[in-house]
């Protein structure tokens, strides 16, 4: 489950990756004075600036709620921006749709490999859930890039990004109904080493 679960992910947030410049290009126009190669960076460069502040905060969220709420929280701003990467009509809404994007994807990442990482009892389960999680990243990636440019000939840009959103509603869908919340397993271990503690 766990590599099903991540790859349907970051299928889903590479899909249009291989087209957000072309995008932008589309919806370029001049503002704050900056050159047109910089206007046309923006989005990325956005996405991932709200991506690395969204991953120092994830942590400690993470320790406080466990990985599930974190990620289905952080995946509904993913879709959120998704979806109005979609619908963007200019490119102020396109750079803000990016940055809703990168704002959700650091936090779910962080949340996933805390999942694959400490839901892990002991190091060969351990080896185990990361050669999956990492499978599944890659495995991810690489369909995502490729199916979303080979869909994006077909149906145009705009229309990948909501079959994204889709694709991220079932990695939604694993997460909150096969996998289990971290927090809730640690409570259970800490519980039954008290008992044994207890009971000796």
């Amino acid at each position: 489950m766990n590599r099903t679960f991540t790859f349907l992910f970051f299928a889903a947030s590479t899909m249009p990756l291989s087209f957000i410049p072309l995008v932008m290009q589309d919806l370029y126009q001049s503002f704050f004075g900056l050159s047109k190669d910089v206007v046309l960076g923006l989005p990325i460069s956005a996405e991932m600036l709200f991506a690395g502040l969204s991953m120092t905060l994830a942590g400690y969220l993470i320790d406080k709620k466990g990985w599930k709420p974190v990620f289905v929280f952080n995946l509904v701003i993913f879709i959120a921006g998704t979806v109005l990467s979609g619908l963007a009509w200019n490119s102020l809404v396109f750079i803000l749709a990016r940055s809703l994007v990168g704002l959700g994807y650091g936090a779910c990442l962080v949340a996933m490999m805390n999942l694959a990482v400490v839901s892990s009892s002991s190091e060969e389960e351990k080896s185990r859930s990361l050669s999956a999680h990492n499978s599944g990243i890659f495995a991810g990636a690489n369909c995502g890039v490729v199916v979303g440019g080979m869909i994006a000939d077909r149906i145009g840009f705009y229309r990948v990004f909501w079959l994204a959103a889709g694709v991220s509603l079932l990695a939604g869908f694993f997460a909150l109904y096969f996998l289990p919340n971290i927090k809730e397993q640690r409570g259970e271990r800490a519980a039954a080493a008290e008992s044994t503690v207890q009971g000796s």
